[in-house]
Formats: C-alpha cells, sequence, structure tokens
C-alpha cells in the first residue's frame, strides 16, 4: 500500500511538472503576442497623434494608475516606451 501511495504521489508530482512547463510556455507566448501588441499600438498611436503619442500614452497610464488599475497602466507604459523608441534619441 505504501508503494502504491508513493507511486501515485510521483505520478500527481509529474503531473504537476507537465502543467506548470505547459503554463510557462504558454505564459511566455502571451508576453510574446503583448510585446507584438504593444508595437502595432504603439505605432498606431503614433499615426494618430504624432510626437504627442507619448504624453497621450503617458497620461492614459497615469489615469490607471491612479484607478489601481496597475495592469493596464503597465501595458501602456511599454506603449509609451515603444512609442519614445519609434521617434529616436532627443525627441521624448
Amino acid at each position: 500500500m505504501l508503494l502504491y501511495a508513493l507511486g501515485l504521489a510521483t505520478y500527481a508530482s509529474g503531473i504537476e511538472t507537465i502543467w506548470k512547463s505547459r503554463q510557462s510556455g504558454l505564459e511566455e507566448e502571451e508576453r510574446k503576442m503583448q510585446g507584438v501588441d504593444v508595437q502595432d499600438y504603439a505605432r498606431q498611436l503614433f499615426e494618430a497623434h504624432g510626437d504627442k503619442a507619448v504624453a497621450e500614452a503617458a497620461q492614459k497610464a497615469r489615469a490607471l494608475e491612479e484607478q489601481g488599475k496597475n495592469e493596464e497602466a503597465k501595458t501602456w507604459r511599454l506603449i509609451e516606451a515603444a512609442v519614445k523608441e519609434m521617434l529616436g534619441p532627443h525627441q521624448s
């Protein structure tokens, strides 16, 4: 019976490891997709607002931070950084 219990524990541990590995892979894929989305949205924002796009993204991020929506604000900070990158040095 003890061997059976140990076998079940090992099996459960193996399933948990596989699950975590798949979750980690999904999270990495989501981060890559978010990066693509951020770049795409930054480009669209820049096309619509020109050099004012940085200020637009910063204002949106600040408003979300004040509302306690930190994850959304973090995305807007990434968009802000991407627009700054598009503008190049000394343009932000």
